[in-house]
């Protein structure tokens, strides 16, 4: 028997009805990399009798890790709305453009299956909850989402799912716009990463598997910026007490028109972010390059939590 080849790999999703009951996927997606793994421990005896043990038994069964995806413009609006917690969807368009927009909301979802065909071995991930993500924009790369996810039990899975390939609309790095406050700006690179901090080891006498997650702290949104060094301007936002807040937005915006005026979009919106430093150091002759991290906090007085992603495209809704 040969061994198994990544060429053969996918990952697929469904949702479930209820929470831990798997379903067959509806979407579909090329992997850069996972490390999803399902947990079966099994734990010692505490009895002392014996110098070596030799007795063992089942412990709580659970799943967890990340995949690595390059993003479409179609295809992932389930994944975003899992991340955030809501997702709406409204014609824009004169008939095709729709746009999806995804908000935080304190409850959490039902729950995903997912199936990760690894070329002749297949596993199955039920009970899924998406603990965060970050996409990564940079030069000469499509738009890239790491997923970590946590949930039930993972298991293998006889029969998995044939590969139904998402429409190829690549979020490529030359579509990319950035704008601080109102003021454009050229994005050398950026991160925007959300932890929703899912607390997933909740364990209960009587069951096999891990509880549901339930939100365990606060949810964390952070993100870097790589600009040049040009003026002071972020210097003196970072050094005054307290930090001056500023309005971050990243968008992608594809060139082939939907309809009319109506394009492809991903669009990323933080309004009240912070520098959290300013590594403004010099490594060599040439430009000075700085990447900046920041927070983006909850905006009381605003129209959006701290982050507010939409999406625009033809899928007419969240699925």
């Amino acid at each position: 028997m040969s061994p198994s080849n990544a060429f053969a790999s996918h990952i697929a999703w469904g949702e479930e009805t209820t929470w831990g009951t798997p379903v067959a996927p509806t979407k579909f997606s090329e992997l850069v990399s996972e490390s999803l793994v399902g947990a079966n421990p099994q734990l010692p005896a505490e009895a002392v009798r014996n110098v070596t043990r030799h007795r063992f038994f089942p412990g709580v069964k659970s799943h967890g890790g990340s995949f690595e995806v390059e993003l479409m413009y179609d295809g992932y609006l389930r994944l975003f709305e899992y991340l955030m917690g809501e997702g709406t969807s409204l014609l824009t368009g004169g008939a095709l453009a729709f746009e999806h927009t995804f908000k935080f909301i304190d409850a959490l979802p039902v729950g995903l299956t997912f199936e990760v065909e690894r070329d002749q071995v297949a596993w199955r991930y039920e009970g899924s909850l998406i603990d965060g993500a970050t996409f990564t924009m940079e030069p000469d790369q499509i738009l890239r989402a790491s997923w970590n996810i946590v949930g039930q039990q993972g298991i293998e899975q006889a029969t998995p799912a044939s590969f139904v390939a998402p429409p190829e609309e690549m979020v490529l790095h030359t579509e990319l716009t950035g704008k601080i406050d109102t003021a454009p700006f050229t994005v050398l690179g950026a991160t925007v990463a959300v932890a929703n901090n899912l607390q997933a080891d909740k364990k209960a006498v009587g069951v096999a598997d891990i509880v549901k997650p339930v939100r365990g702290d606060h949810r964390d949104i952070t993100g870097t910026i790589t600009i040049d060094l040009d003026d002071n301007a972020e210097l003196t936002r970072y050094l005054a007490t307290p930090a001056t807040e500023f309005r971050l937005d990243l968008e992608y915006k594809n060139s082939v028109a939907i309809e009319t005026t109506f394009f492809r979009q991903v669009f990323f919106a933080m309004t009240k972010c912070h520098f959290t430093d300013f590594p403004a150091n010099i490594g060599g002759a040439g430009p000075i390059i700085v990447t900046l991290p920041f927070t983006a906090m909850f905006d009381t007085g605003g129209a959006i939590d701290a982050l507010e992603i939409r999406i625009q495209n033809e899928e007419t809704a969240v699925a």
